[in-house]
Protein backbone atom coordinates (compact mmCIF):
# COMPACT_ATOMS: atom_id res chain seq x y z
CA UNK A 1 0.00 0.00 0.00
CA UNK A 2 1.48 3.32 -1.21
CA UNK A 3 0.74 6.48 0.89
CA UNK A 4 0.47 9.97 -0.68
CA UNK A 5 2.65 13.06 0.24
CA UNK A 6 1.11 16.44 -0.35
CA UNK A 7 2.99 19.17 0.42
CA UNK A 8 0.84 21.97 1.04
CA UNK A 9 2.27 25.49 0.44
CA UNK A 10 0.43 28.16 2.67
CA UNK A 11 0.58 32.02 1.56
CA UNK A 12 2.17 34.49 3.40
CA UNK A 13 0.11 35.66 6.08
CA UNK A 14 0.00 40.16 4.88
CA UNK A 15 1.14 42.35 7.92
CA UNK A 16 -1.46 44.40 9.19
CA UNK A 17 0.49 46.06 11.22
CA UNK A 18 1.62 48.56 8.89
CA UNK A 19 -1.48 49.05 7.05
CA UNK A 20 -3.15 49.57 10.87
CA UNK A 21 -0.56 52.39 12.05
CA UNK A 22 -1.13 54.05 8.50
CA UNK A 23 -5.14 54.36 9.64
CA UNK A 24 -4.39 55.28 13.18
CA UNK A 25 -1.82 58.37 11.81
CA UNK A 26 -4.49 59.19 9.35
CA UNK A 27 -7.29 59.49 11.92
CA UNK A 28 -5.65 61.63 13.90
CA UNK A 29 -4.01 63.54 11.39
CA UNK A 30 -7.86 64.30 10.38
CA UNK A 31 -8.70 64.85 13.85
CA UNK A 32 -5.57 67.36 15.01
CA UNK A 33 -6.63 69.47 11.56
CA UNK A 34 -10.40 69.79 12.53
CA UNK A 35 -9.38 70.64 16.03
CA UNK A 36 -10.31 67.94 17.99
CA UNK A 37 -6.73 66.72 19.29
CA UNK A 38 -3.84 68.89 19.55
CA UNK A 39 -1.74 69.73 16.98
CA UNK A 40 0.75 67.79 15.20
CA UNK A 41 4.33 68.50 15.10
CA UNK A 42 4.93 67.92 11.54
CA UNK A 43 2.83 70.26 9.11
CA UNK A 44 -0.65 68.51 7.87
CA UNK A 45 -2.09 69.83 4.92
CA UNK A 46 -5.88 69.66 5.55
CA UNK A 47 -6.96 69.28 1.43
CA UNK A 48 -4.53 66.26 1.31
CA UNK A 49 -6.41 64.36 3.95
CA UNK A 50 -10.03 63.98 2.14
CA UNK A 51 -10.53 62.90 -1.15
CA UNK A 52 -13.24 65.20 -3.43
CA UNK A 53 -16.30 62.66 -2.46
CA UNK A 54 -15.42 63.12 1.09
CA UNK A 55 -18.59 63.03 3.17
CA UNK A 56 -18.57 63.18 7.21
CA UNK A 57 -21.51 62.47 9.89
CA UNK A 58 -21.25 63.38 13.43
CA UNK A 59 -24.26 61.76 15.65
CA UNK A 60 -23.97 64.06 18.98
CA UNK A 61 -25.52 62.20 21.80
CA UNK A 62 -25.80 64.84 24.07
CA UNK A 63 -27.76 66.85 21.85
CA UNK A 64 -29.48 64.26 19.78
CA UNK A 65 -27.70 66.39 16.60
CA UNK A 66 -26.46 64.91 13.31
CA UNK A 67 -24.03 67.27 11.90
CA UNK A 68 -23.10 66.43 7.93
CA UNK A 69 -20.40 68.17 6.41
CA UNK A 70 -18.33 67.75 3.22
CA UNK A 71 -14.88 68.15 1.92
CA UNK A 72 -15.08 71.99 1.86
CA UNK A 73 -17.24 72.48 4.85
CA UNK A 74 -15.32 70.23 6.88
CA UNK A 75 -11.65 72.09 6.20
CA UNK A 76 -13.34 75.51 7.48
CA UNK A 77 -15.65 73.92 10.86
CA UNK A 78 -14.21 72.66 13.77
CA UNK A 79 -16.37 70.07 15.11
CA UNK A 80 -15.20 70.36 18.90
CA UNK A 81 -14.73 73.39 19.73
CA UNK A 82 -11.58 73.92 21.11
CA UNK A 83 -10.03 70.88 22.93
CA UNK A 84 -7.70 73.03 24.90
CA UNK A 85 -4.36 69.57 23.92
CA UNK A 86 -6.51 66.66 25.26
CA UNK A 87 -5.19 63.25 26.30
CA UNK A 88 -6.14 60.52 23.67
CA UNK A 89 -6.45 56.83 23.64
CA UNK A 90 -7.12 54.84 20.79
CA UNK A 91 -8.87 52.22 22.57
CA UNK A 92 -9.44 49.71 19.41
CA UNK A 93 -9.30 49.52 15.62
CA UNK A 94 -10.36 47.34 13.05
CA UNK A 95 -9.47 46.59 9.62
CA UNK A 96 -12.99 45.95 8.48
CA UNK A 97 -11.92 45.09 4.60
CA UNK A 98 -9.84 45.43 1.83
CA UNK A 99 -10.95 45.75 -1.93
CA UNK A 100 -9.81 48.40 -5.03
CA UNK A 101 -7.42 50.28 -2.94
CA UNK A 102 -10.37 51.30 -0.54
CA UNK A 103 -10.43 50.21 3.73
CA UNK A 104 -12.73 50.21 5.75
CA UNK A 105 -12.19 50.90 9.15
CA UNK A 106 -13.92 50.93 12.53
CA UNK A 107 -12.44 52.24 15.69
CA UNK A 108 -13.44 53.75 19.08
CA UNK A 109 -10.43 56.47 20.38
CA UNK A 110 -11.24 58.80 23.71
CA UNK A 111 -10.32 62.30 24.77
CA UNK A 112 -9.71 63.47 27.87
CA UNK A 113 -9.46 67.34 29.30
CA UNK A 114 -9.79 68.29 32.82
CA UNK A 115 -13.29 67.10 33.95
CA UNK A 116 -14.60 65.88 30.50
CA UNK A 117 -14.15 62.96 28.38
CA UNK A 118 -15.28 62.65 24.44
CA UNK A 119 -15.41 58.74 23.52
CA UNK A 120 -15.78 58.85 19.49
CA UNK A 121 -16.79 55.39 18.20
CA UNK A 122 -16.78 55.06 13.90
CA UNK A 123 -15.91 54.20 10.84
CA UNK A 124 -14.38 56.04 7.90
CA UNK A 125 -13.27 54.17 4.64
CA UNK A 126 -10.00 55.28 3.11
CA UNK A 127 -9.11 55.30 -0.40
CA UNK A 128 -5.13 54.62 -1.23
CA UNK A 129 -4.34 57.38 -4.43
CA UNK A 130 -0.86 57.12 -5.87
CA UNK A 131 0.15 60.43 -3.15
CA UNK A 132 -0.84 58.67 -0.34
CA UNK A 133 -3.87 57.56 1.49
CA UNK A 134 -6.98 59.78 1.98
CA UNK A 135 -10.49 60.00 3.85
CA UNK A 136 -13.68 59.17 1.48
CA UNK A 137 -16.35 59.07 4.37
CA UNK A 138 -16.20 59.50 8.51
CA UNK A 139 -19.27 58.31 10.39
CA UNK A 140 -18.73 59.15 14.00
CA UNK A 141 -21.12 58.67 17.12
CA UNK A 142 -20.23 61.21 19.68
CA UNK A 143 -20.49 60.70 23.22
CA UNK A 144 -19.33 63.56 26.38
CA UNK A 145 -18.91 61.92 29.46
CA UNK A 146 -18.67 64.41 32.73
CA UNK A 147 -16.88 63.05 35.26
CA UNK A 148 -17.17 63.83 38.83
CA UNK A 149 -15.06 66.33 40.57
CA UNK A 150 -12.19 65.34 42.41
CA UNK A 151 -12.66 64.59 45.84
CA UNK A 152 -10.43 66.00 48.75
CA UNK A 153 -9.38 63.04 50.98
CA UNK A 154 -12.15 62.73 53.58
CA UNK A 155 -10.95 62.61 57.27
CA UNK A 156 -13.83 59.83 57.94
CA UNK A 157 -13.56 55.89 58.44
CA UNK A 158 -13.93 53.78 55.93
CA UNK A 159 -17.19 52.09 55.53
CA UNK A 160 -17.18 49.15 57.65
CA UNK A 161 -18.46 46.09 56.05
CA UNK A 162 -21.98 44.44 57.18
CA UNK A 163 -23.39 41.68 57.92
CA UNK A 164 -27.16 40.99 57.22
CA UNK A 165 -28.88 38.61 59.17
CA UNK A 166 -32.04 37.10 58.55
Amino acid sequence: MATELAITVFPGLADDTSIRSTMEKLLFDFYSVVGIAPRRGYLIVPGELLADSFQARFFIQATSELLCFDKQQMLTAKVSGNAQRPGSQLLSMNLVHDDNGCISVSYVAAFRHGQTATVRRGAFQAVDLSHGWQMRSLDEDVRVILMPEPRKYLRTAPDQPRVWIR
